[in-house]
């Protein structure tokens, strides 16, 4: 079976420096349109290219983003 992902285009963290803001209808339109050879059916996900794993790479400038939450989790309960 195919490996399927999603392509989250918000921050699932609240950081000053990530804009968190929900994208707008015209660039989710624009996401699907270009990838719409991997999406799965009509739904939101979609399979897993190499193309798109591309530009997800490009969208997390390099680093892991569940390092990213997992770090700002941890932050975050060290905190409280």
């Amino acid at each position: 079976m195919a490996r399927l992902t999603e392509i989250v285009t918000t921050s699932v963290w609240p950081r000053p420096d990530i804009d968190a803001r929900r994208p707008s209808e015209a660039n989710c339109v624009k996401r699907h349109e270009e990838f719409a050879e991997e999406r799965a059916g009509s739904s939101e996900w979609f399979e897993l290219s190499d193309r798109l794993r591309a530009h997800v790479d490009v969208l997390a400038g390099g680093a892991d983003p569940w390092d990213r939450w997992h770090r700002w989790v941890a932050e975050a309960t060290a905190t409280r």
